[in-house]
């Protein structure tokens, strides 16, 4: 006579998929769980609480677009943050946050400065360094076809915050500028 056998994952399913668990239920999941099912709810928590902390959240989220950010091993890893894309407007000056006086000595900010309609960009690095009094930057940039003479890159300090200014003059439409910035911090 044949002998019936069952999948594990069909024996150890949970019947819910409870990912809310607090740090104390997860903590505690060896001792208290009755079953694998309560166990593997446990083990949901923790990657929910992993992803998202303690923010709104399922652990099934893609980990790549989580609060608009990549929140992968990946990309923590490397510690270069994910890429940032903002509309800037026509004649205006712009200003982006990109460190802060009281952790960050060097910020390198990787940019593509675009204009969609005329078909016209920019890509850069733009280094920032902060001396505990002021801030200095270097900036190396390239373009395919024509310049863009009516952008220009600076940097400054309001408060604790180091700025990227971008002064936009008479560009003949709304710019995009798409960046990721690379912060060494102070020793």
């Amino acid at each position: 006579m044949g002998t019936s056998r069952q999948r594990l994952d069909a024996i150890a399913k949970p019947d819910s998929f409870d990912d809310q668990k607090t740090a104390a239920d997860i903590a505690n999941s060896e001792a208290a769980s009755e079953d694998l099912g309560q166990f593997k709810e446990a083990m949901l928590s923790q990657i929910k609480r992993i992803i998202h902390g303690d923010d709104a959240g399922n652990w099934h989220d893609d980990i790549a677009t989580v609060f608009g950010q990549d929140a992968s091993l990946k990309s923590l890893l490397s510690g270069v943050e994910s890429i940032i894309t903002t509309l800037l407007t026509d004649n205006n000056t712009h200003y982006v946050v990109i460190g802060d006086t009281t952790t960050d000595r060097k910020i390198e900010v990787d940019y593509s400065f675009e204009l969609p309609v005329l078909n016209k960009s920019q890509v850069g690095i733009f280094t920032v360094n902060w001396d505990g009094s002021g801030v200095n930057s270097d900036h190396h940039f390239s373009f395919p076809g024509e310049q863009l003479d009516e952008v220009i890159f600076s940097a400054d300090v309001n408060g604790t915050d180091i700025r990227m200014v971008i002064q936009n003059i008479s560009l003949g439409e709304n710019p995009t500028i798409k960046y990721r910035r690379t912060p060494i911090g102070l020793v």
